[in-house]
């Protein structure tokens, strides 16, 4: 039985003894770009894992463009999240300024909160400036080319890759992994290097095989990605790689494989290369996963949930705003535009803050369903987490409505309620 169907035996103790004692290590491109998430403990420790895996480290080539061609648009998006939340601690300051209007605070009280505030500004400012400066001044960039100097697989010729793209559009028809989730990616477009992107976990899984074979030696590969064309899953529950990966990878090339989430190779990393990689650094990488995760349910999310505030604006396929009910003219008056611009951005803030919450909330019902999964120092920041966002949506929603009711005056008689 182990013998005919060895792909479902992959984690016996005897058979992952013999792998990671002589495995090459591949990271996964969400490994590399999850770098810039990181705590600086976090980041530091991962340089040093790596660097300490000397010749047993590879990458495909294939990462490292993905990688690349990624890196700036990460690092404006972290710079995004700073500055969403100066935004957001801004405005929780401003709703406290008045002091004959709910929800009221001490003046005492509201002295002490606004001088903290502030200092958590200044410091969010300075995360926020840090950021931006990597787009042209990366240092993870450099680090990166320092680690991988040597260890980066050559490229596959233009013929190959149409070749895996051909056959690409077979397997996914199929749902045969790795990639299958990514068939949607690019729909419809006729340009090769969009086309291409949409196979690309496909032109790294064939990269990596031709490294085990050529090397002889089996490979743990280390992802971030959560999807269930790489892993096999029941109830929600992660059981291990995709047997087949298991399977094919073995046919092709003659090797084991094995493949892991960061936070679980971090953890047998400390137990078979004797490495220290911290507790705290762990579940910090853990946690960030099953954040991961929450971001994929978006889309299923905004598609069964309305949004609990509609915007009076609309914007036409010409890109022109537009109200509902009110003729484009009306823009000439400065004081309209600028409410309907503001009950735009805090009907778009809502529904962020609404769909966080949500996450925050399967996230906490997975805590008490499989507390394994997600440890108590986590659980208590997404507690924190959601009494924080709860207080945000109020004042946004009050926010929302004093504005509603101004556009009202001008005649709007949409319904106002948040």
């Amino acid at each position: 039985m182990r013998e005919a169907f060895s792909q479902h035996f992959a984690a016996d103790q005897d058979r992952r003894e013999k792998l990671w004692g002589n495995c090459l290590f591949v990271f996964d491109t969400n490994v590399l770009t999850g770098i810039y998430r990181r705590s600086e403990e976090a980041r530091e420790a991962q340089y040093k894992l790596m660097v300490e895996l000397g010749d047993r480290l590879w990458v495909p080539h294939r990462v490292i463009y993905e990688y690349l061609d990624n890196r700036a648009k990460i690092v404006h998006d972290q710079a995004q999240l700073y500055a969403s939340s100066i935004g957001e601690l801004q405005n929780m300051l401003a709703s406290f300024e008045n002091s004959t209007r709910h929800p009221f605070l001490s003046a005492a009280a509201y002295n002490e909160f606004r001088l903290v505030s502030e200092k958590v500004l200044v410091e969010l400012g300075e995360s926020r400036e840090f950021h931006d400066s990597r787009i042209t001044d990366d240092d993870v960039k450099l680090k990166l080319a320092e680690i991988f100097d040597g260890k980066v697989g050559a490229p596959f010729s233009e013929e190959r890759i149409a070749e895996i793209v051909k056959d690409g559009e077979a397997r996914y028809a199929q749902n045969i992994p790795p990639g299958f989730e990514d068939r949607g990616k690019h729909k419809g477009s006729t340009i090769t290097e969009e086309i291409t992107k949409r196979y690309g976990d496909l032109i790294i899984w064939y990269q990596v095989i031709e490294k085990a074979k050529a090397e002889q030696r089996p490979v743990i590969l280390v992802t971030g990605d959560q999807k269930p064309d790489w892993w096999a899953e029941q109830s929600g529950k992660k059981l291990g790689p995709h047997p087949s990966l298991i399977k094919e990878f073995s046919t092709l090339s003659g090797q084991d494989f094995y493949l892991y989430t960061y936070h679980g190779f971090l953890d047998f990393a400390n137990k078979y290369l004797d490495q220290k990689t911290s507790e705290s650094v762990i579940e910090e990488v853990r946690e960030s996963a099953l954040l991961d995760a929450e971001a994929l349910d978006d889309s299923a999310y905004e598609s069964s949930e309305e949004m609990s505030s509609t915007s009076f604006l609309s914007v036409g396929e010409d890109g022109r705003e537009r109200f509902y009910n009110k003729d484009f003219s009306l823009f000439a008056n400065e004081e309209l535009r600028a409410l309907v611009l503001e009950e735009t951005r805090l009907s778009q803030e809502i529904h962020d803050v609404e769909r966080r919450r949500a996450g925050r909330k399967k996230l906490l019902a997975v805590a008490a369903s499989d507390s394994s999964r997600v440890s108590d120092g986590a659980k208590k920041r997404l507690e924190k987490d959601l009494i924080l966002l709860t207080t945000n949506l109020k004042m946004l929603q009050r926010q929302l409505s004093i504005v509603r009711h101004k556009l009202n005056v001008f005649g709007f008689q949409q319904d106002l309620e948040v």
